[in-house]
């Protein structure tokens, strides 16, 4: 039996069993929002099929509307960004919301130095 905790709510958690064997994924916001980009791509290609998207968000990752709108909207932000993907969701969802571009490089700088938290964010957003 594997037990495992995290104290970062930037994380989220998969179990994969292949074979008897468990296995844990651990995805950042950002990898996790990007993935969504892909599915409502793939499964929403006209825009026109968003509760068929929604069913599937529900079913495969148990995420609700609001938290995939937000993540989508993280992903949309900061893509790949390396800098960006140990940054806790709340932190990340302000920076996509509120910040500015000027703002945004101040964070990354912070972020790539692992010290962007929400303290620091609102230091450099005033």
């Amino acid at each position: 039996s594997i037990k495992v905790r995290a104290s970062s709510r930037c994380l989220f958690f998969y179990l994969l069993t292949i074979e008897n064997i468990t296995m844990i994924k651990i995805v950042s916001s950002l990898e996790q929002g990007l993935q969504l980009l892909r599915d409502s791509a793939e499964i929403n290609p006209d825009g026109d099929n968003y509760p068929e998207f929604w069913v599937h968000c529900k079913e495969s990752y148990n995420l609700s509307k609001g938290q995939v709108s937000k993540l989508m909207k993280v992903a949309e932000a900061f893509g790949d960004d390396v800098r960006f993907k140990q940054v806790a969701m709340r932190v990340l969802y302000t920076l996509a919301s509120k910040g500015n571009p000027d703002i945004i490089e101040k964070a990354a700088k912070l972020a790539a130095k692992f010290k962007l938290t929400t303290s620091t964010l609102e230091g450099i957003m005033k």
